[in-house]
């Protein structure tokens, strides 16, 4: 139920952090290893989430229409790192060809 949820209506980090917030703490895990596990996995996936909606509103990596030359690539990388997505998401979009999807984990 409880990923239904996330995929359906954690729209922003916000909504998700606090939904996970509270889920950890309805289950005593508030404090622990595991809470904190928790939430920095869910910080992990609204990051590389953020950064595929990017990709798909630009038309970056697999969403574009054919692969990108080296110049064009460089810049694409430029334009999602200055969006303020993390090295690693930007390297794993961008090397996937078009209509193939990057696996985070």
């Amino acid at each position: 139920m409880a990923l239904a949820y996330v995929a359906r209506f954690a729209t922003s980090r916000g909504k998700l952090v606090r939904y996970l917030d509270r889920k950890v703490r309805e289950r005593g895990w508030a404090g622990t290893a595991d809470g904190r596990a928790a939430a920095q996995a869910a910080n992990a996936l609204d990051a590389a989430a953020a950064a595929l909606r990017f990709a798909e509103k630009r038309r970056l990596g697999p969403f574009a229409l054919e692969a990108a030359e080296p110049k064009l690539r460089e810049k694409q990388m430029g334009a999602m790192l200055r969006a303020g997505h993390g090295m690693d998401h930007v390297r794993q979009i961008l090397a996937c060809k078009p209509g193939e999807m990057p696996d985070f984990s």
